[in-house]
């Protein structure tokens, strides 16, 4: 009787599950840079919060630093191209000249909305030459929470880290804040 039931049992759940023609490929429609970049800090975070204590946790976040850097700069090549963003702010500031302050947000979830406020981002912070008409026509038109679509290139200090200098090693990872040179800005304005 057991034998009956273990049989019966088994079919069922055999018949229960998923047969191989419904299943549905879930891909992140995000490009190959942007979530090889996400996944990197993701990993660094996670060794990061591991850690003991702040000493421990100051080691991680150099080594995190220094491997996330030589990955934009080897992997990624420095670029990120048609990366989904949504501006956070711009400003036009005029010390020591005129220039454009740009701060972009790069969800690091798949499915991002607007409301950035709790969410884990990356930061882009891109500084534009008041006289560089491309850009500053395109950032005319934008406003804050606006989704855009940005490529450009991250911005290496002396050190050859695009870690912009307000980075606090405990935000490294789960926020980093890059610097960015933009070279095309559009609206994005499909649906999500």
């Amino acid at each position: 009787m057991k034998k009956i039931l273990a049989f019966i049992l088994t079919a069922f759940l055999l018949g229960c599950g998923p047969s191989s023609n419904n299943i549905q490929e879930v891909t992140d429609p995000r490009p190959k840079g942007e979530l090889i970049l996400i996944d990197a800090l993701v990993k660094a975070d996670s060794v990061y919060d591991a850690q003991a204590n702040d000493i421990g946790k100051s080691d991680a976040a150099d080594t995190g630093k220094k491997q996330i850097s030589n990955l934009i700069m080897n992997t990624l090549q420095s670029k990120a191209d048609n990366w989904p963003a949504i501006v956070d702010r711009i400003d036009v500031l005029e010390w020591p000249t005129k220039y454009i302050s740009v701060k972009l947000l790069v969800h690091m979830e798949k499915n991002y909305d607007n409301a950035l406020s709790n969410s884990r981002a990356i930061t882009l912070i891109s500084i534009v030459n008041d006289e560089d008409l491309k850009i500053k026509d395109a950032l005319k038109t934008l406003q804050s929470a606006d989704k855009v679509m940005v490529s450009g290139t991250f911005d290496m200090n002396a050190d050859g880290s695009p870690y912009n200098i307000d980075t606090d090693h405990r935000r490294a990872f789960d926020s980093p804040i890059f610097n960015f040179t933009i070279s095309a800005i559009t609206k994005d304005t499909t649906k999500n």
